[in-house]
């Protein structure tokens, strides 16, 4: 499929055979989030971030994190991380309605990517989306 994209035409690549696996393990990730979220908002105050790991690699650096934030990714330790060629990531935001957070996956191609959100918060219906193609910015 061809779409115009910043005055060019793009062609947008099919949705490769992996998305499956990687929206299940979204799900699954998002799923086992929403209560350490819980728990972390708790704590501190404010909901966790996660930095985007590289899920294609045999050992996932659970070490990495924010540099405002204390808490790396421990916490998912026990999650079955596998190689799924993809990337995670946990943002944060504050909207007009208040706090939430969006678990987004990543399947990188040329010139752009596949990407899913999940999100919880009083803003959440418009961060959820389905796997969008989305280009690299220039």
């Amino acid at each position: 499929m061809v779409t115009p994209s910043r005055g060019r035409p793009v062609e947008i690549p099919e949705l490769p055979p992996r998305a499956a696996a990687v929206g299940q393990a979204l799900n699954h990730l998002h799923d086992r989030l929403e209560g350490h979220q819980t728990d972390y908002i708790t704590r501190t105050g404010r909901y966790w971030q996660g930095i985007e790991l590289e899920l294609s690699l045999a050992d996932v650096d659970l070490g990495r994190r924010p540099t405002d934030q204390p808490e790396d990714w421990g916490w998912a330790r026990t999650f079955p991380f596998t190689r799924l060629e993809s990337l995670v990531r946990v943002d944060v935001y504050e909207g007009p309605g208040g706090w939430g957070y969006v678990t987004t996956a990543k399947i990188p191609g040329d010139q752009g990517s596949w990407r899913k959100a999940l999100a919880e918060g009083l803003e959440a219906e418009r961060a959820i989306t389905e796997w969008a193609w989305v280009e690299d910015e220039l």
